[in-house]
């Protein structure tokens, strides 16, 4: 399909009626057969793909399907449609639009015009109250507009260079550090490794002016750098939740999921680790995050956040709460998790509330190709036909268990996890009733396992 095409099937109804009295004005359009050509398409049935000779006829009645034509038909279409996307978006801009404006005033020469536009545009990226780093590069850019008419118009005059300096300084190092803590988040999940220039430039700076970390975008994302990818003491930790309390107001929303996630996987880690006062403060930074709207993206849950979220409110046996947040959440799943993972929590739920026989039920349903997902009822299954007495069943569950992770080869740290869980079932599984003494090498070796998350089922078993 055409790039215009998939442009025009992405736009709702009210964007397509928008970009039709655009195509009609004459100040950015003066041909007849663009707006033709839309007003044809939107007659199309959704989902029906359209054919270029029935275009042709809708747009040129009577004349011969041209090939050529149809194409620099498409071409100027779409270069319109881009044009009114730009539009679109600057409409949304208001500061950048001041920005322009200025621009325009200095080439006309109007100096009173240009300077109001400056002030003007620094006014209302004060009133937004944003702290994100795109408002610090904005205001770096009114000053640097200003300097550059400065230094060419009143020479003598002292100048806003400093001001462009901090507002530059104050832009880099926030950035520096933000890209630091998402790059460490990556490496952690994904295992992608990235260098960070200057980052190190960047901490020497805030070492030496310490003032720096009264700019709430350095505040935020340096505290979350000491606690997260340095792996501070709590004490790092608490500045991070205070500074996230303090500014969360001034972030876009998207910025501050990024931030909760930051501080989220930094105490699920802790908590893995068997930090267990992280364990509440987990959920309760999740909580926090939803009634202030920041983990719905576009208004979709991601299905690791979701699945975090019931599991953390089973271990500390919140079951009302995880039961309601299961019922009004499941639906903004993404739709290929949608059942699937509503499932595998209903048999999650029902395993701790010590119903295996609904567990089972709800847990046989679960389809899915997610690693996450497929193994985590799995292992529930594990769990439940050990503590029946399954032996048959657990055995041929855990053989498909082990041949299913060695295909997988992304899995990164939680590989070794699932690993862990499958050797340890199989020795729980093989130890004689009285093998005092395989029990205690096998309690030991559990115990030892740093970050294995099984460990209490385990531990109770042995008990």
């Amino acid at each position: 399909m055409p790039r215009l095409f998939r442009i025009l099937r992405a736009l709702s109804a009210r964007e397509l009626s928008a970009l039709e009295k655009y195509l009609r004005s004459p100040a950015v359009n003066s041909r007849e057969d663009i707006p033709l050509l839309l007003k044809a398409y939107r007659k199309v049935p959704r989902g029906e793909a359209p054919q270029p000779e029935q275009f042709w006829d809708a747009v040129y009645p009577g004349e011969p399907f041209m090939l050529r034509d149809w194409r620099l038909l498409l071409s100027r279409t779409l270069k319109l449609v881009e044009g009114f996307l730009i539009f679109r978006q600057l409409e949304e801009e208001e500061a950048m639009q001041k920005l322009l404006l200025a621009k325009g005033y200095r080439r006309l020469q109007l100096t009173p015009f240009f300077e109001r536009a400056i002030s003007d545009g620094h006014t209302l990226l004060e009133k937004r109250g944003y702290f994100d780093s795109e408002s610090l590069h904005l205001h770096y850019r009114f000053e640097d507009a200003y300097y550059d008419y400065v230094a060419s118009h009143k020479r003598q005059e002292a100048t806003n260079l400093q001001e462009a300096s901090d507002r530059l300084s104050h832009y880099f190092i926030a950035t520096k550090l933000k890209q630091a803590c998402l790059a460490h988040s990556r490496n952690i999940t994904n295992q992608e490794r990235y260098r960070i220039g200057m980052l190190q430039a960047a901490l020497e700076e805030i070492a030496a002016y310490p003032a720096l970390l009264l700019v709430p975008a350095i505040a935020v994302y340096y505290s979350c750098y000491r606690a997260v990818v340095e792996g501070g003491e709590e004490a790092d930790f608490q500045k991070l939740r205070l500074v996230m309390d303090q500014y969360h107001e001034g972030f876009p929303n998207s910025e501050m999921r990024d931030i909760y996630m930051l501080a989220i996987n930094y105490c699920i880690r802790r908590a893995n680790t068997g930090e267990e006062p992280f364990v509440p403060e987990t959920l309760a930074l999740y909580r926090q995050s939803l009634n202030r709207g920041y983990l719905l993206d576009d208004g979709v849950i991601p299905e690791s956040t979701f699945s975090n979220i019931i599991s953390l409110a089973l271990r500390l046996k919140e079951y009302n709460w995880a039961e309601g947040f299961t019922e009004q959440y499941h639906a903004r799943l993404p739709p290929v998790f949608r059942r699937p993972l509503y499932l595998f929590s209903i048999g999650k739920l029902c395993y701790a509330q010590q119903k295996p026989t609904a567990a089972l039920r709800a847990l046989a349903k679960v389809e899915a190709k997610a690693p996450f997902l497929y193994l985590g009822a799995k292992i529930l299954q594990v769990k439940i036909f050990f503590e029946a007495g399954e032996t048959d069943a657990l055995e041929s569950l855990l053989a498909s268990l082990q041949a299913y992770l060695r295909r997988q080869k992304k899995l990164g740290y939680r590989q070794a996890h699932y690993q862990l869980f499958i050797t340890f079932s199989r020795r729980l599984m093989q130890l004689a009733p009285y093998d005092e003494k395989g029990r205690e090498v096998l309690l030991n070796d559990i115990l030892a396992a740093t970050g294995f998350q099984e460990k209490e089922w385990f531990l109770q078993q042995l008990r």
